[in-house]
């Protein structure tokens, strides 16, 4: 199924999802489970073409992992979000190639060339521990590969640190952004939640990122932008006050863009360098409140989050 005929799918099955939501909230939250575990197919970016053609290829359970840089430079592992690909992380593969680093990169089921409809936060777990990185690399992860790596690591895959950018974290947000996205009501979050965990039992726990007890195991570098319109910075205080001077602040770039920008960029090199030593006294933003943010979770309907329990 291409791009496009997918795109049309899902729409359709959103809007069958509308008209179920208030007369059958129950068969809605169980055909919402499905859409929950279906990604949008993000098109490859034609200006990476040559990193594609340069990257060495190792095909491991069906997934192609690409490689750029020299065997003996320090190995780093870019992981893209939800909807995400390899090549988003584009600038931070040259960036880092240029420094000496080895970069590797991939994409999980159902994403960018990878095979598969349908995927989850277990199943991504499960690729990052069935991967021989090698040598023990820097993870930088951005938005939702965040929730895998910090599993997968806490579960004993060497790393020798890890970058979360913009992450988002914990099952109510998840909960509540999908239903925004979907724009089904309220009665059927209890339904959808049922069905998710009837098919990932684990779902909740997994989304419930410990980072205080990530950042006790490896050197952790937290990255978040003030103007992130898909996870308001909100979300991210308990990390600003646990972290210190490794939360980094960055402002105007948003969810995505944040990834090609020279602040990211600049940081992210410098610790991939060196993480137990890393120290960003050039790169903080100091942040003493989260500010108003973005208005919604999600969108731009000023809504604020929710107040029902998940």
């Amino acid at each position: 199924m291409d791009t496009r005929t997918r795109l049309i799918s899902l729409r359709l099955a959103a809007l069958g999802l509308r008209l179920f939501s208030t007369i059958a909230p129950a068969i809605a939250g169980r055909c919402a489970a499905h859409l929950w575990f279906t990604p949008l197919r993000k098109a490859p970016d034609e200006a990476c073409g040559d990193l594609a053609s340069s990257s060495s290829v190792k095909v491991i359970g069906g997934l192609r992992l690409r490689s750029w840089g020299g065997e003996d430079g320090p190995l780093v592992v870019f992981v893209h979000g939800w909807g995400g690909r390899w090549d988003q992380g584009a600038a931070l593969i040259r960036t880092l190639v240029a420094e000496g680093c080895r970069v590797s990169a991939f994409d999980f089921p159902g994403h960018g060339e990878s095979p598969g409809l349908s995927t989850d936060i277990a199943q991504w777990i499960a690729v990052l521990k069935g991967f021989d990185f090698g040598p023990a690399p820097v993870f930088v992860s951005h938005s939702f590969g965040f929730t895998a790596v910090a599993n997968a690591v806490l579960d004993g895959v060497p790393a020798r640190g890890v970058v979360a950018i913009n992450p988002p974290l914990g099952f109510p947000f998840f909960v509540e952004a999908f239903r925004r996205r979907a724009k089904v009501g309220l009665t059927v979050v209890p339904h959808l939640v049922r069905a998710i965990e009837r098919l990932v039992p684990q779902a909740r726990a997994l989304t419930a990122v410990p980072v205080a007890a990530l950042s006790r195991k490896v050197p952790l570098l937290y990255v978040a932008d003030l103007n992130d319109r898909e996870v308001p910075f909100a979300l991210h205080r308990q990390a600003m006050d646990t972290l210190g001077d490794r939360f980094v602040t960055t402002e105007g770039f948003g969810h995505n863009r944040i990834l090609g920008s020279k602040p990211l960029l600049e940081v992210v090199r410098e610790f991939a360098m060196n993480p137990a030593g890393f120290r960003p006294s050039g790169f903080t933003h100091t942040v003493t409140s989260p500010g108003p943010g973005p208005k919604a979770l999600v969108g731009d309907d000023g809504i604020e989050p929710p107040t029902y329990s998940v």
